[in-house]
């Protein structure tokens, strides 16, 4: 395999190779060099046919290529990657051609083709456990693009909506700091109910909150994710809702369950941030504060960590506050 993957690089390199050789002739003859789509058009022209028809999104031809027992082990670099995820951004590589070391199924996850990624899977199960090199699945990547289909697909296979990569995200936290809120939902309805309490789950209700996410948020309490999770600093979704003033997120909480916590965060309680919103001319900021004033209380007993402390007071000192 990796003497295959050797040889398709210098193929690949021989293209781009004479395509340098006919530009610097041009060059010397006082003609243009040419614009970046020409780059691009040269790098397609180098990839075998399957994966320049995932590329160019054609699903019918790249099925076909796939029942025809073309290759299934080809692989491509992080710029085809980024160029489907973000058509419209021109990247730029320092130190020359990125490697080729994404594989096909994350490409046709990316590029948005559920039957091309069931193919896929119908001829060889295993590539969907195939990883990026920061070790990110195909359903990492479907999950952060908010591709419903490809997402279903492979949740169908057992991929893990909580498989951490080498940054420590997983496809549902992705998911949410992408505020694909459908997503999230599929994803959820996948995790078992008993790894609701995990961290990394639990979390992700205060970040939807904390990102101001009402579509993500809801979609997290309808599955049934607790509330009440508290962040190392000591926000919460709750604190967070109350803290923008907005009473849709407030009444959703307090809808699914959430309990007003006296704990201190940034120096106030709940009740504190409430009653200061009050003096902004908020229209909610009355109403905010009379429903977690009749809300469920709890006593957590939550106390910062010493190394959040540690890490707090650094922070004043480089800010110089």
């Amino acid at each position: 395999m990796a003497n295959d993957r050797l040889a398709r690089n210098i193929r690949r390199l021989a293209v781009l190779a004479l395509l340098g050789v006919a530009l610097t002739a041009q060059a010397q003859q006082g003609e243009r060099w040419p614009g970046y789509g020409e780059w691009e058009q040269a790098r397609f022209a180098a990839f075998s046919p399957l994966v320049r028809s995932v590329l160019a999104r054609d699903e019918d031809e790249a099925i076909r290529l796939i029942e025809a027992d073309a290759r299934l082990d080809e692989m491509v670099s992080e710029h085809e990657i980024r160029r489907l995820a973000a058509p419209r951004v021109k990247i730029a590589y320092v130190g020359g051609e990125p490697p080729a070391d994404y594989p096909l199924v994350v490409l046709a996850a990316v590029a948005n083709l559920p039957r091309v990624v069931a193919a896929i899977g119908q001829r060889s199960p295993e590539r969907f456990a195939a990883t990026d090199p920061r070790g990110n699945t195909a359903l990492a990547w479907a999950a952060r693009s908010g591709h419903l289909e490809v997402t279903r697909i492979l949740l169908a296979t057992g991929l893990d909506p909580l498989r951490r990569d080498d940054d420590g995200y997983t496809p549902l936290s992705l998911a949410v700091r992408r505020k694909e809120a459908k997503v999230v939902g599929l994803l959820v309805a996948a995790i078992p109910r008993e790894r609701y309490a995990q961290l990394a789950v639990a979390e992700q209700v205060w970040i939807a909150a904390y990102s101001a996410d009402s579509a993500t948020l809801r979609a997290l309490l309808e599955a049934g994710v607790p509330p009440d999770y508290i962040a190392p600093q000591g926000n919460s979704a709750l604190i967070s809702a109350v803290d923008d003033a907005n009473l849709e997120r407030v009444e959703l909480l307090l809808k699914h369950g959430a309990t007003v916590d006296d704990h201190r965060y940034r120096g106030r309680s709940i009740f504190e941030i409430a009653r200061a919103n009050q003096s902004m001319d908020n229209p909610d900021a009355a109403k905010i504060l009379r429903l977690i004033e009749g809300a469920q209380r709890s006593a957590s007993g939550w106390k910062k960590s010493a190394e959040v402390e540690r890490v707090e007071s650094l922070l004043k000192m480089i800010s110089g506050k």
